[in-house]
């Protein structure tokens, strides 16, 4: 109190400062629980709710203490809330329950703290008691109404909580106030008696035999299907698994893995848990059952003897122990030579793998020698033997001890190996040596022809390389099926020690494998510059050795530069740089240059172009080194370039590389570009034409956009279409053909692409071939239904005959649905429709190999005009349709009629009949019969007697059939059943005429013979 009125005096009257854990003056009175203070704190106006770092006020403080006196003047005078909550959600009730302090959870419970309110956990102070073990408050909260069995988020009761913590006063108390020994928490589903069985000591035993003794069964299992047997065998824990026997626990239950018991005290390492399960069973089994018991598989196939096999050093709990619990499992009837179900292991598979002597001399005293024979050499499924296993891993004394029993030395794994490859490989001397003592094969080999000295050099055993070699006679020469020898291997694995031993032991450095590849090739290839380094010292004035090719006609140069690999590029070139510089590839003429550059190795690159490389070579598909950067997309390249080279366009192919990048999509790479060329470039005329380079032979005029909307590369497009200064990179832009972006995209199929550039603007309908064409041509049926909903000009794309033969053929397996969206998106589907008819009916004529199939859609256009005709005809008046003309002016009655005229003049049987029943259709509308009788009755209203009558008058009167038959602009003289009657009077004159002719017999006609 002194020192806080010291501090006061010195001016120092801030009672709200805080500290590096975020506490105020106010937290550390409440702590101490000094009403004298408290009142200092109180004048100095202190504030009770500050937060300190876990968001604990000064009441949670004090609560935490037990000063309930100085709890209840920080809320009274300080107006501390009573609600206030710490950062894991506890309430004040929470802080004094788990701090025992029953009068300070009393006070608090008085003024309104809410008994129910659960933590982030879930968990109430009920749990927080339990877990601390404070009886008082545990029967406080009981008794002020909380639930013996209430739950926390992970389902846990405070039983659970009580007995995890191994307050067995707890326990007992909540026993008493009924506790359920049956509900199930966490995410294993257990029981408190399942987390007595997993806790050692005094506590955790009185724990268990409460809950036992109030109805725990001992044989329920949780969610993985272990029961309390189970969890206390794998803890060792011997008194909690002396009362589950004791109450009869069932030990040959089987959790989900289908583990016994026994499995998990071979697992863990714990005989006396073993010992015990076995004695208590002895008792209730048979021999046999009890023999079965030991031998009983899980799930993987393993038995309890396979788990006790691998036991390690450090998993013992005393010397001893794990041979101890194998001559147990076998004593009892397990057997060492049964196998895994997945991996068909025995038990000394395992010992082998672990290394443990004890465990293996067990076994081998255990078994006899003649069973030792047959166990030792059995194969698991990879093949491996006991042995493989012991060499592998580099256990020398347990392949000692396996060697002394004889066990084979000439057994292959499934790859062809033996246990002499396993040692060699991993680099294990001894084994080595021991396997050569026992007349190992030294240059046997594998399924893929590998000897142990490949294995040993690949991986960098310089001794055993020596071993094999000096003292045992290992061929150099021996080959792969890939024709490799150790020292291909040493170089393609960067290995210089043992490079520098083989060829200090005669290794051929020459020596080429399948692919013609020498060491320094594969040296070169995989980036080890030392190793390179070593092969060039060895030959430094034999220029043969730098320019070897493989098959594929590279170097050792082209091989580094396409792998990046600079420091051998480096080294090569301080041999020869001219052969580095100049050399090119057999197929595709590439120079090293171009290597580096399709690869990215912007290093390589400079270094190259440094030191003369010609930046203009161009290989065999016309691409310079520049070129294959941009389609690879390799940005870092271009600074190494001259900014001059980048508008440089190809003699084979007259593109640049920017035309190259925007073709394969490379975003970055044509972004960088635009910096310095515009977009609006375009390739030019190549030079000459290439028999490799075919697709831009005879191609020019394209700008990037022409290329990107080739390619379909949508964001690319978009890029070069925001390129607003440039204003010739639009999307109407032509080639030298006339094609618009447009019409590369659609040629090519690419759907978002021409609704993109439609969207941009382009125009559907330029050139002759519009993008509809192209699209039909190539049958990109997406594209082409796009296409059509735009405007375009139906009669222009009519008089194309092979876009209306492409048409058929992109609907014939799409049931004709491009033409009949063909047909419904014109200015008049009837008319389109009727003259496509038209059309296919003269083309079938034509063409006779597609005769079927054009007749075909030919009947689909004409059962479309009827049905359109129909529609129409129900809603809108007939004679608006028949008198509506077409782009030529002419009636749609006059174009039915000319259609059929034209078939007539086809001579086509079939055609006419079907032409015919569709006039027959159209006619029966009612409103196209009351147009047709409109026309030929000239709405000359006559009755059929008064026109009968009239025909009797042009008849009987020649003066007015004469008379009507002239041009009369009257409204009878232009009806046509009056120039129809006419026209018959005309006729029966005529043949009148000619019967009197022939027929008068006043002259003799033969006086005229």
């Amino acid at each position: 109190m002194d020192e806080v009125r010291v501090v006061i005096a010195a001016g120092c009257s801030d009672a709200n400062l805080q500290n590096k854990a975020g506490r105020t003056p106010l937290h550390e009175v409440a702590a101490i629980g000094d009403q004298n203070l408290l009142k200092i704190m109180f004048k100095l106006h202190a504030d009770a709710n500050m937060h300190d770092k876990d968001d604990r006020t000064p009441v949670h403080v004090a609560a935490e203490k037990g000063h309930t006196s100085s709890v209840e003047v920080l809320i009274d005078k300080f107006g501390g809330s009573i609600r206030a909550r710490t950062r894991d959600g506890s309430t004040l009730l929470h802080i004094a329950a788990c701090s025992g302090h029953t009068s300070t959870a009393l006070a608090f419970l008085k003024r309104g703290v809410p008994l129910f309110m659960p933590n982030k956990k879930g968990a109430l102070g009920l749990h927080s008691a339990a877990a601390a073990g404070f009886n008082d408050v545990v029967k406080m909260l009981i008794s002020k109404g909380t639930s013996v069995d209430v739950r926390t988020k992970d389902n846990y009761t405070a039983l659970h909580v009580a007995v995890m913590s191994g307050k067995a006063s707890v326990v007992e108390t909540l026993l008493g106030a009924g506790a359920d020994v049956h509900v199930r928490g966490g995410e294993l589903g257990q029981t408190a008696l399942h987390i007595a069985a997993s806790l050692d000591g005094p506590e955790s035993r009185e724990c268990a035999m409460m809950l036992l003794k109030s109805g725990g069964q001992p044989d329920v299992a949780q969610e993985d299907g272990e029961t309390c047997l189970h969890i206390a065998a794998r803890n060792g824990n011997k008194e909690i698994m002396k009362l589950m026997l004791n109450e009869n626990a069932n030990a040959q239950i089987k959790s989900n893995s289908g583990e016994t018991p026994l499995h998990v005290c071979a697992r863990s390492c714990n005989f006396e848990a073993a010992q015990m399960i076995l004695n208590h069973l002895s008792e209730k089994l048979s021999p046999e059952e009890l023999k079965g018991y030991a031998n009983q598989r899980d799930n993987s196939g393993f038995t309890a003897i396979h788990y006790a096999a691998e036991i390690t050093a450090n998993m013992i709990h005393y010397p001893g122990e794990d041979a101890k619990l194998v001559n147990l499992l076998v004593d009892y009837g397990g057997q060492v030579e049964l196998q895994s179900l997945n991996t068909n292991e025995t038990a000394m598979h395992m010992a082998a793998r672990s290394g443990n002597q004890a465990v293996l001399l067990a076994m081998v005293n255990k078994i006899g020698a003649g069973a030792v024979q047959i166990v030792q050499n059995k194969q698991s499924k990879n093949g491996w033997s006991p042995l493989l296993e012991a060499c592998s891993r580099g256990h020398t004394e347990v392949a000692k001890i396996l060697l002394q029993h004889h066990a084979r030395i000439d057994v292959f794994d499934d790859q062809g190996r033996t246990a002499l490859h396993l040692a060699a490989l991993n680099g294990h001397l001894p084994i080595v040596h021991l396997l050569l003592q026992h007349k190992a094969f030294v240059n046997s080999k594998s399924k893929t022809g590998e000897a142990p000295l490949h294995l040993c050099a690949m991986n960098g055993h310089v001794k055993v390389v020596n071993v094999l070699v000096q003292d045992h006679g290992a061929s150099l020469e021996a080959i792969t099926l890939e024709n490799q020898t150790a020292l291909h291997f040493a170089a393609k694995y960067g290995q210089l020690a043992v490079s520098q031993t083989l060829l200090a032991l005669g290794a051929n450095p020459n020596a080429r494998d399948d692919k013609g590849q020498t060491p320094l090739h594969l040296s070169a290839e995989n980036d080890y510059p030392d190793v390179v380094k070593l092969f060039l010292k060895m030959k430094q004035n034999n220029r043969a050795v730098l320019t070897a090719i493989d098959h594929n006609g590279f170097t050792c140069a082209h091989i580094a530069a396409m792998k990046g690999s600079l420091a051998v590029v480096k080294e090569l070139m301080m041999i020869d740089k001219a052969m580095v510089i100049q050399a090119k590839t057999k197929t595709m003429e590439a120079t090293t240059l171009h290597m580096a550059a399709a690869g990215g190795h912007a290093n390589i690159v400079k270094i190259l172009l440094e030191n003369g490389a010609n930046p203009e070579d161009e290989n065999a598909h016309g691409m310079t080194a520049l070129h294959l950067g941009a389609k690879n997309g390799y940005v870092a390249i271009l600074e190494a370039f001259d900014k001059g080279l980048w508008r440089r366009c190809s003699r084979k192919t007259g593109l640049n590389a920017l035309h190259i990048a925007a073709y394969y999509g490379n975003s970055d790479f044509v972004n960088e570009m635009l910096k310095h060329v515009p977009a609006s470039i375009r390739s030019e005329p190549p030079i000459y034409n290439h028999h490799v380079v075919k697709e831009f032979a005879t191609e020019y005029g394209f700008t990037p956009l022409h290329l990107a909307s080739q390619s379909g590369h949508d964001s690319l497009v978009r890029m070069l279409l925001n390129q607003g200064v440039q204003v010739d990179a639009t999307s109407t832009t032509m080639d030298w053909r006339g094609r618009t972006p447009l019409h590369l995209a659609a040629q090519n199929g690419h759907y978002e692409m021409v609704s993109l550039l439609i969207a941009q603007g382009s125009n559907i309908n330029v050139m002759d071939q519009v993008p509809l064409c192209f699209a039909a041509a190539n049958n990109h049926i997406e594209c082409l239904r796009y296409l059509l909903q735009q405007k375009h000009d139906t009669h222009l794309l009519m008089e194309d005959r092979k876009f209306i033969f492409d048409l058929m053929i992109c609907g014939k397996g799409n049931d004709n649905e491009p033409l009949q969206e063909f047909i419904l998106q014109s200015p008049a589907p009837i008319d389109t429709a009727v003259k496509l008819s038209a059309l296919y009916r003269d083309m079938s004529e034509k063409e006779k190999e597609r005769a079927k199939d054009l007749s075909n859609v030919a009947v689909f256009s004409e059962n479309m005009a009827v049905e359109l005709l129909g529609i129409a005809a129900s809603e809108y008046n007939a004679a608006m349709l028949l008198k509506a003309k077409d782009n030529r002016g002419r009636p749609l009655l006059d174009v039915l009629i000319e259609n059929q005229q034209a078939i007539n003049d086809m001579n086509n049987t079939s055609a006419f009949k079907q032409n015919t029943q569709i006039q027959k259709e159209v006619v029966s509308y009612a409103s196209v019969q009351r147009y047709l009788t409109e026309i030929w009755t000239a709405r000359v209203d006559w009755s059929f007697g008064k026109t009968l009558a009239f025909s009797l008058l042009v008849f009987m009167c020649p003066p007015a059939w004469f008379y009507f038959s002239l041009p009369l602009d009257s409204r009878i003289g232009r009806a046509p059943i009056i120039k129809f009657v006419c026209h018959i009077v005309s006729h029966v004159y005529f043949v009148i005429l000619l019967t009197v002719v022939v027929l008068n017999i006043t002259h003799k006609m033969y006086k005229f013979i």
